[in-house]
């Protein structure tokens, strides 16, 4: 951790974000993992990325699901028709 604050430092970063938030190790972590889902990497893949055997791991703890573009993913599913059709054989 004190390399990690070093490297900070002479990068200029600071260790506390805009939002009050730490930065540290598993926040790249985070950060990286969330970008991996992002980009739509398979589960099988992102664990392998970050060294984790464990892909509920990457998926629930090094994943943050509110920045993920969760509404560009549904505005790409099929759909379905809206229109109902009448049965040939049925009468209404």
């Amino acid at each position: 951790m004190k390399a990690f604050t070093a490297d900070l430092r002479l990068s200029k970063i600071e260790p506390i974000d805009q939002a009050g938030r730490r930065v540290d190790f598993h926040s790249l972590r985070m950060t990286f993992s969330t970008m991996l889902a992002a980009n739509r990497v398979s589960q099988r893949e992102a664990p392998a990325l970050m060294r984790r055997r464990d892909p509920r791991l990457t998926a629930n703890v090094y994943t943050d699901e509110r920045v993920l573009p969760l509404a560009a993913v549904l505005r790409g599913c099929p759909t379905f028709p809206t229109q109902t059709h009448r049965h040939p054989n049925r009468s209404r």
